[in-house]
């Protein structure tokens, strides 16, 4: 797999514990947290311990965030590795109005979603995605070949919180 030729730092704000990403390629003067948005996308995927897609966007613990450009095929770039008060449906329910670390990325994508954790997300413009693709990087090529394969309704995904 080849990635794309920019270069990214990714630091943690100990303050915060807010991911920063800086990047060589400039925008139109506009911040995007270093990434542009007309070349590049940060896209987190939803994956259990054998690499596969996870199931519940709300329960999952691992996301893999890999960059995607018009000229490269995706990137794997780092892991997110969350506990599980920090998983997607504990901050949702949560209702505190904080940051959640996919906050940082353009698009999340799992195999299934609650609406109001997708919501909250796109309030933040972190767009939620579902697929049946089971495999990470196809998902994403998937996506971004305008063919995504439908996901599954939440409420045939077991969430033992509802």
């Amino acid at each position: 797999m080849l990635c794309s030729s920019t270069r990214h730092h990714h630091t943690i704000n100990q303050a915060t514990h807010s991911f920063i990403t800086t990047s060589k390629n400039s925008s139109n003067g506009r911040d995007y947290g270093g990434v542009n948005p007309m070349a590049e996308q940060l896209i987190a995927v939803a994956v259990t311990n054998d690499g596969t897609i996870a199931t519940h966007a709300g329960r999952a613990l691992q996301w893999q965030v890999y960059t995607v450009s018009d000229e490269a095929l995706p990137c794997l770039v780092w892991t997110l590795d969350l506990t599980r008060f920090g998983c997607l449906h504990e901050w949702h329910v949560r209702g505190d109005g904080n940051r959640h670390p996919l906050h940082f990325v353009d698009i999340a994508i799992a195999a299934s979603a609650g609406e109001g954790v997708r919501q909250n997300l796109q309030q933040r413009e972190t767009q939620l995605l579902t697929t049946s693709e089971a495999n990470p990087e196809k998902a994403i090529v998937a996506y971004l070949e305008g063919n995504l394969p439908e996901g599954l309704p939440h409420e045939k995904v077991v969430c033992h919180s509802h």
